[in-house]
């Protein structure tokens, strides 16, 4: 999932995600497997 980096849920989505991969203007995130980003997404 993309959030740019002045996104108001950059912060909170770096904190759940399981994986970060750096783009131009912001972050991809990655929310565990499609067993547990249910369960991640969640504690949004």
């Amino acid at each position: 999932m993309f959030f740019a980096s002045d996104s108001p849920h950059y912060q909170r989505a770096t904190q759940l995600a399981t994986r970060t991969s750096l783009v131009g203007n912001g972050s991809i995130f990655t929310f565990g497997t499609p067993d547990t980003y249910p369960t991640i997404l969640n504690q949004w």
